[in-house]
């Protein structure tokens, strides 16, 4: 039987999952890389939004279903589920990783679900086969219009052999919808 992995959270993967990450200034999705995992800037460091409020109270969480925040190697498409306060809209970005390279490695790959869209690193709608090796960062976000009720599934297919922890960075934006930069959580 495949070893279980855990998914891990350092400083910096803890605070972004508690931490809504701005992203409703581009409700057609935000702009590639934008989790604040390492390489990575944050839409509020962009512009794209102007934080309103405590942003480690706003109560954005992860939900990893039954399996918990452990993953089998090889193992099945897990569904996450993305929950946060109430809003008029919601968008999104998540990328995992290696936790041995968060910079560089990619870990499993995402599906994507209605009005959402994977992408490369090189900002391109990823491949059947996979994104290429000189761009092989993975990201799921929305796509066209913004969500309009939490929460937001997300499904992730582990790495197909033991390539150790993972760790997840989303960033998420509880807005609005006055179509300005100002006024989300």
């Amino acid at each position: 039987m495949a070893r279980k992995q855990n998914f891990i959270f350092g400083k910096i993967g803890l605070a972004l999952v508690m931490t809504p990450l701005l992203l409703q200034g581009n409700s057609g999705g935000p702009p590639v890389g934008n989790t604040g995992a390492p390489g990575n800037g944050t839409c509020a460091m962009i512009g794209c939004h102007v934080n309103t409020g405590n942003p480690f109270s706003t109560g954005i969480e992860i939900n990893f279903g039954a399996g918990g925040a452990t993953y089998t190697p090889g193992g099945a498409r897990q569904t996450w589920s993305l929950t946060g306060p109430t809003a008029t809209v919601y968008g999104f970005q998540m990328t995992a990783r290696l936790a041995s390279n968060e910079r560089d490695a990619p870990a499993g790959t995402f599906t994507a679900g209605t009005g959402q869209a994977v992408l490369c690193s090189d900002g391109g709608e990823r491949p059947a086969a996979g994104c290429r090796a000189s761009t092989p960062l993975e990201y799921i976000q929305h796509d066209g219009s913004p969500f309009r009720a939490l929460p937001i599934s997300v499904q992730w297919t582990p790495p197909a052999t033991n390539v150790g922890n993972v760790r997840i960075f989303v960033a998420m934006n509880s807005a609005n919808g006055n179509g300005n930069n100002s006024g989300d959580r």
